[in-house]
């Protein structure tokens, strides 16, 4: 079926831009020369072992910090942040929705929906996608409301 085919090719693209991501947060974080890592990953290798001009021979081993101070998330309440996506979503409802409802990642079956134009949609913005995942999982599953769709 073309709809199971485009469903797992999205999540075999999402899967391999995430971990794109913590790639490219673990170069920038890394205790090495960058220059050095970059000529190696493209198959060139480099005699000196420091340029003395970059932002790790300046300053050493760059540490990517959250600049906005959250709240845990056990601080927001569950149904009352939830209540009107769930009851505007219906049959779309998987964990999955709630957590891009939430995070403010707008897909295409909100649109029907004007999930955009709900007052939570985004609230949880500033928090890591997966942490908000886990975190509804585990709500989802005390409310008895976990359920993921099949395409």
């Amino acid at each position: 079926m073309l709809s199971k085919k485009m469903y797992a090719l999205f999540k075999k693209k999402e899967k391999l831009e995430i971990r794109r991501i913590h790639d490219m947060v673990g170069f920038f974080e890394s205790d090495s020369y960058i220059r050095k890592q970059l000529a190696e990953y493209f198959g060139e290798h480099l005699e000196k072992k420091r340029c003395g001009y970059c932002s790790f021979c300046k300053s050493g081993k760059a540490v990517l910090h959250n600049t906005i101070e959250l709240k845990p998330l056990s601080c927001f309440e569950f149904e009352t942040i939830t209540g009107k996506f769930i009851d505007a979503i219906g049959a779309w409802f998987t964990d999955t929705n709630l957590t891009k409802f939430l995070c403010g990642i707008y897909t295409p079956v909100f649109t029907k929906y004007k999930i955009k134009k709900l007052p939570q949609f985004g609230i949880l913005k500033n928090y890591p996608f997966l942490e908000v995942k886990h975190w509804v999982r585990e709500q989802s599953s005390l409310s008895g409301s976990s359920e993921e769709m099949s395409v």
